[in-house]
């Protein structure tokens, strides 16, 4: 396995070191990161790791408008540092009015080239989401999404379940990927699969 080396520090200069970790998983979890406040890794830890790219999700922004327009702005500011290697992803709460809009602020104004959703009391059917897919498929930006159980929050898995996804062949210039393989659904989800290759779409990927 690899080991990928995480180093985050709390200033530009690299010399304040607030976490050091070594993983063989693509992904690390640091406690001690306070929301909306600016941090830095290296790019160095990277090429250690022999990762070529990443990619970075702002946090959750819940129903708060402008915590999702700060979201947004924090993780483009970070991927900036090495826009060819780190792709920036914009969290979109649906629930939101203004999601469509910060969408299209989020790509056209910082540089931003995916969304990341998950259903949480909404479905990925339902109106909010599909007002979001209208402007996704406008800009042609790619969409992932948490599908399968959902851990640490409310009853929200059942807004997860893989054949809610149907509803994207509404939308076909849309490339969307289903993270963690919908566990524990595995079954539902090759038959949604099934589903859109019936219909000779392309647009539908298994993470």
């Amino acid at each position: 396995p690899v080991d990928y080396i995480i180093e985050v520090y709390t200033d530009s200069g690299l010399t304040s070191l607030l976490h050091i970790d070594t993983v063989e998983v693509n992904y690390d979890t640091v406690k001690l990161l306070q929301p909306y406040s600016e941090y830095w890794w290296r790019v160095k830890a990277m090429d250690e790791a022999g990762m070529d790219r990443i990619f970075l999700f702002g946090p959750y922004p819940g129903l708060d408008a402008g915590k999702q327009r700060e979201a947004d702005d924090f993780v483009a500011k970070i991927a900036s540092a090495a826009k060819d290697r780190i792709v920036p992803f914009a969290f979109i709460e649906p629930r939101l009015e203004s999601a469509p809009q910060e969408v299209d602020r989020a790509v056209n104004k910082l540089g931003i080239r995916a969304v990341k959703m998950i259903p949480m009391q909404w479905y990925p059917g339902g109106p909010e989401a599909r007002a979001v897919y209208e402007k996704v498929q406008e800009l042609g930006v790619p969409i992932l999404f948490h599908s399968g159980i959902l851990w640490g929050v409310k009853d929200d898995s059942q807004y997860c379940r893989p054949v809610y996804y149907e509803a994207l062949l509404d939308y076909p210039k849309i490339k969307f990927a289903m993270a963690h393989m919908s566990w524990p659904w595995y079954d539902e989800l090759l038959a949604v699969c099934g589903k859109f290759r019936a219909a000779r779409r392309d647009q539908i990927y298994i993470d």
